[in-house]
Formats: C-alpha cells, sequence, structure tokens
C-alpha cells in the first residue's frame, strides 16, 4: 500500500538540548521524514495531558504514570498508556521491543523501537 501524500512531507523545527526552537541560526533548520520522527516522538512524550490550551492531548502523565504506586501491574499500566499515546501519532504504525521501568524521584524510562511510514526508530526517554 502507497504511503499518503499528506504524510511524505513530515517537516519539525529542529530544538536544542533544553527543547526550545532553534531559529534561523542553524542550516537547515527543519528536520524531514525519517529524522524528523525521534524529536516527534520526543515531544509527544513529554507534552502532558492538557498542556496545550488548544488540545486536551497529551500524555497523562501524572494522572496515569508518576501519581501511582510502583508495582509491576503500574509499570505495565503505564507502559501501555505511553504505547497507546504513540500510535495515536500521524506516521507511527507499531511500538515494540518495549522496556520500563520507574527510577528513583517519581521518574519512569521508557525504551523501545517505533515502526514508523519512515522507518524504525529507537526511542529512550525519562518522563
Amino acid at each position: 500500500m502507497p504511503i499518503p501524500e499528506y504524510l511524505t512531507v513530515l517537516r519539525y523545527r529542529k530544538l536544542d538540548e533544553d527543547g526550545d526552537m532553534m531559529l534561523g541560526a542553524v542550516e537547515p533548520p527543519m528536520l524531514n521524514k525519517l529524522e524528523a520522527m525521534p524529536q516527534l516522538i520526543r515531544t509527544r512524550l513529554l507534552t502532558f495531558e492538557g498542556e496545550w490550551w488548544e488540545s486536551n492531548d497529551g500524555l497523562p502523565l501524572f494522572t496515569e504514570i508518576l501519581g501511582r504506586p510502583r508495582s509491576e501491574d503500574d509499570r505495565l499500566s503505564a507502559e501501555l498508556a505511553i504505547i497507546n499515546h504513540l500510535t495515536e501519532t500521524v506516521g507511527i504504525i507499531a511500538v515494540y521491543d518495549v522496556a520500563s521501568e520507574f527510577i528513583p524521584a517519581r521518574g519512569f524510562r521508557f525504551q523501545g523501537r517505533v515502526k514508523t511510514v519512515y522507518g524504525d526508530v529507537e526511542v529512550s526517554q525519562i518522563l
């Protein structure tokens, strides 16, 4: 099945290490297709539910992931919430080879591979 045209033009502005958009000083300032997917995924994982004023979209980080006890069932529930959130992203086909763990100071580490319409990318993010 061919990739729909609207998916073949993914463009994403580069971000620096602090997550700020890089404007003008970077050549080229935009990422395209496969090279844009890791940044798109990172942005999706670090946007909290309800954080963006135009949408309720976002990861339920505090309500379903970090604000819970740290049992194995809670880890699996958090992992599933992240996978579901990622698979709702345009251009993402599947998430696999997933590993996750709670880390000290109310953190959560998520790792895996994401199959996109452009190819596979590695994901490793601390929430």
